[in-house]
């Protein structure tokens, strides 16, 4: 399971979630604007931007890492 925690606007978000569609990689974007998100991103994940990237296996990472996004595009 990959989630792309991000919001509208965002140029590193939006490459993010097109580098996913681009490769055939499902994943679920869910917006920090929406209640209690950002204080999970914040709290819980300990990241004050976005994007931020979960997905099984890998720790969780902030912002456009070519180099990490390939690598989960690899193990999906």
């Amino acid at each position: 399971m990959i989630k792309v925690y991000s919001k509208a606007n965002c140029p590193q978000c939006n490459m993010v979630k097109k580098f996913f569609n681009d490769n055939g990689v499902e994943f679920e974007s869910i917006d920090v604007t929406e209640e209690g998100v950002a204080d999970f991103v914040k709290g819980e994940l300990g990241f004050t931007g976005v994007p931020v990237i979960v997905a099984d296996g890998f720790a969780p990472f902030k912002g456009f890492a070519p180099d990490t996004l390939e690598a989960i595009v690899e193990g999906a």
